[in-house]
């Protein structure tokens, strides 16, 4: 069982549109879980489902009571795809933000400031 406080974990869903690249039909999904393998080292298992390739998976691990994480930016296929990370030991008790994004933004389209 993972501790009380890495299960209230938040997350983020973040379906950005760029103009007409997803069909009317199409849709976006997004899963996660938390848990530990057979080693106790805790692991996040995202699965998406992306309507069109190119599409992008945003991943951000923060350690408890810090404001900067560590992020991933993971290209993804058209169909079901299935993300498995390892979540370093500073990061236990934290939190993290998982995004689907259907392109890659700029720092100013972020509202970045450094």
């Amino acid at each position: 069982m993972v501790g009380k406080k890495f299960v209230a974990i938040s997350l983020v869903l973040l379906v950005i549109s760029a103009g007409v690249v997803l069909a009317k039909e199409s849709s976006n999904s997004m899963g996660y879980q938390v848990f530990r393998d057979s080693t106790s080292s805790i692991k996040l298992k995202i699965t998406t489902d992306a309507a069109a390739d190119g599409m992008l998976l945003g991943i951000t691990l923060y350690p408890p009571n810090v404001k900067e994480g560590s992020s991933q930016l993971l290209p993804l296929k058209r169909g079901t795809n299935t993300q498995e990370i390892s979540v370093a030991p500073s990061f236990k008790d934290g939190t993290f933000e998982v995004a689907l994004w259907t392109k890659k933004l700029s720092k100013e389209e972020c509202g970045y400031s450094g």
